[in-house]
């Protein structure tokens, strides 16, 4: 639920902050792991290509890294 919320928050957030004047590579982080591929086009509509790759290498790194992390991360009290 986390994830689709996120989702749908990005698809709001990215062009209300983009219009606002806001262009910068870290509204990258609002879409975590979906920047690679569901929320991409909404990146590179409003940030440009430069703004897509950064989106793109951004869900990569997350999805590469994550599964690697997280057991360690769960296990620390």
């Amino acid at each position: 639920m986390a994830n689709f919320l996120r989702e749908q928050l990005t698809y709001l957030l990215v062009p209300l902050i983009v219009i606002a004047g806001f262009r910068d590579a870290s509204l990258v982080s609002i879409g975590g792991a979906t920047t690679m591929d569901d929320t991409l086009p909404i990146y590179r509509l409003y940030m440009g290509e430069t703004g897509g790759f950064i989106a793109f290498i951004n869900g990569f790194v997350i999805t590469m890294v994550l599964p690697e992390l997280l057991p360690y991360v769960i296990t620390i009290e």
